[in-house]
This record gives C-alpha cells, sequence and structure tokens, in this order.
C-alpha cells in the first residue's frame, strides 16, 4: 500500500504540473532517493532540477490494533518543495511576479490543493496536511518539506498463505562482501565471497 499511496500522490501532482496547477512549472517531480529530509541538507549539486518537488515516504507509529489479525496504519508522506532564485533570499519564498517567477509558498499551497481531500481509489483515509518545515533558505534557495497524512488497514496473511509457504525447503544467498574486508573489487564479483543454504522447518504455521 506504502509504494502505491506515494506512487499516485506523485502521478496526481505531475498531472497537475502538466495542466499548469503546481504554482509553477515545475522542472522535476519525483520519489527522493536520499534518506528523508536530514538528506536535503545540501541541494546545490541539485539546482539544475528546481523549481522540483520530491516526495518520500516519512514512516509511521505504531499501528493501532484493531483485531487479533487486523491493523491501523498512520503513515506520513513528505513533499519537499524547492526553488531558486537570483534576485534576492525572501523572493526565493514569496516569488517575484514582475519577472513571473513563482515562489516557495506558491508551489507548497498549490501542491496541497492538489493532493489535500484525495483517496485516489485506494482503500485510504482522505490525504490530510500536516506539518510544514523549512529546510533550506539560504544561498537563493528556499526548501521546505510539507507533511501529509493518511491511515489505512491491514491484516495478517491467512492459514493458508503461511501454509503455501512451506513449498519453499531450501533458501540459497549469496554475499558480495565490500572492498576493504576480504574481497577484491569491484564488486559483485562473478563469483560471490560467500554463500549459504538455509534449510526452512517443514512446518511454518
Amino acid at each position: 500500500m506504502i509504494a502505491a499511496i506515494e506512487q499516485a500522490m506523485l502521478a496526481r501532482i505531475a498531472a497537475g504540473n502538466a495542466a499548469g496547477r503546481a504554482g509553477a512549472a515545475l522542472r522535476t517531480v519525483a520519489s527522493f532517493a536520499g534518506s528523508g529530509a536530514g538528506a536535503l541538507g545540501d541541494l546545490a549539486q541539485l539546482k539544475a532540477q528546481f523549481p522540483a518537488v520530491w516526495l518520500f515516504y516519512a514512516g509511521e507509529r505504531r499501528p493501532v490494533r484493531l483485531a487479533d489479525d487486523a491493523f491501523q496504519h498512520e503513515v506520513v508522506f513528505t513533499v519537499v518543495t524547492a526553488v531558486e532564485q537570483r534576485r534576492s533570499d525572501p523572493a526565493g519564498r514569496l516569488g517575484a511576479a514582475d519577472v513571473g517567477d513563482a515562489g516557495v509558498y506558491t508551489i507548497l499551497e498549490a501542491v496541497r490543493g492538489l493532493l489535500t481531500g484525495q483517496t485516489f481509489g485506494l482503500a485510504i483515509d482522505p490525504l490530510a496536511p500536516g506539518r510544514v518545515t523549512p529546510v533550506l533558505t539560504r544561498d537563493n534557495m528556499a526548501v521546505y518539506a510539507h507533511d501529509y497524512h493518511t491511515t489505512y488497514e491491514s491484516s495478517a496473511e491467512t492459514a493458508a498463505d503461511v501454509a503455501a509457504l512451506n513449498d519453499f525447503g531450501l533458501v540459497h544467498i549469496d554475499y558480495d562482501v565490500p572492498a576493504g574486508v576480504t574481497a577484491v573489487p569491484p564488486l559483485p564479483a562473478a563469483a560471490a565471497d560467500a554463500r549459504d543454504d538455509i534449510v526452512l522447518q517443514e512446518d511454518l504455521n
């Protein structure tokens, strides 16, 4: 479900961008490849992608148990909006209407309008906007992170699903050990540095 929500959010923003409803002509609408908002601290090398909107799954609280095998998950996705303005630092936030530049605030509000209340046809609660956090406001760059919240329910695998796992009796794992340990670069090598064969129990119930 997490991947489905993220992809649906990205598709919604991209469609809004194509229709001129994203607050600016975004150059980038994509999943963020880093490990969260902390990895966005130095974006100088990404300026060519501005104005940009990145999205990542920011995690969830401990699920609420609804029944012995059912849980409710409250998940958070973070939308990161980044712009560069060469005129002045405030322009990065407020925009510069006389030259047609959209500020980060404009994009934040436009994306909020695109996402708030959406379910994308998925079995989730409508997306609700959450906290907005300034990540970077210097060097004529303005970067803000905006959280979005939703919930969905999950259930444990059925007995039949678990029983089907008994068809697997052996797991084979190959390892490539990082350079500087015992392996010889480049990795991955044609032959594994180490291997394991794990025999599974006959009954996984």
